[in-house]
């Protein structure tokens, strides 16, 4: 996902079943001193809900994230009250999949909105050596709704605040070569930056164990 939940002390809870899953909680963002967390959201106290439905031909989830900021004398730190939405299309073994974010508050000056949208191809199983996954998907996203804590593990979405809104390619796969061991790499290129100069191609590889 573009936006994401950052890290977090806090306390939630959660329900699933076969086909529906929901989690409310709140906590303050990035209470540690993990760069994670931009700036603007760093050291809030943070709402947050998400929520899914498999209905078997497609599955819709639903994302809303919401923290105060602090603008009085010395401080900076914008709020933020954000609505996310995604689906994921099944089409044997690929996954047509694609994503929204709005930013409602009036503080980014019409950069509130990010989306994507992609194509995925397999699975990679944890426990089924050989198995692999890779994806393709461009991305859209402005500032006022990247605040850190994504998936992502190439440093492309650094760019985002001096860019004010950043278009760009990403390619991920994945490769299991052992029971629990994966090897997993991300590029991220043809960035274009609505300001100042557009970021360079970025690039990581990393294996990965399930204990």
């Amino acid at each position: 996902q573009t936006c994401a939940l950052p890290i977090y002390d806090g306390a939630q809870i959660s329900y699933n079943n076969a086909k529906f899953g929901a989690l409310v909680g709140y906590g303050r963002l990035n209470a540690s001193d993990n760069d994670i967390v931009k700036p603007d959201a760093k050291n809030h106290d943070a709402l947050f809900a998400k929520a899914g439905y498999d209905f078997g031909f497609a599955k819709l989830g639903a994302d809303y994230v919401k923290f105060d900021g602090d603008t009085s004398e010395g401080h900076d730190q914008l709020g933020a009250e954000l609505y996310g939405v995604d689906l994921t299309i099944p089409v044997q073994k690929f996954n047509v999949f694609g994503e929204y974010w709005k930013n409602t508050t009036d503080n980014y000056d019409g950069y509130d909105t990010a989306w994507n949208a992609g194509l995925s191809y397999g699975k990679a199983d944890w426990k089924k050596p050989g198995t692999w996954d890779l994806s393709v998907a461009y991305n859209n996203v402005g500032n006022g709704v990247y605040f850190g804590g994504t998936g992502w593990q190439t440093n492309i979405l650094d760019a985002v605040a001096n860019a004010k809104k950043l278009k760009f390619w990403n390619a991920m796969g994945d490769v299991t070569l052992a029971k629990n061991v994966q090897l997993h790499a991300e590029y991220a290129f043809a960035a274009d930056a609505d300001q100042g100069e557009d970021p360079d191609d970025a690039w990581t590889v990393s294996l990965n164990y399930k204990f």
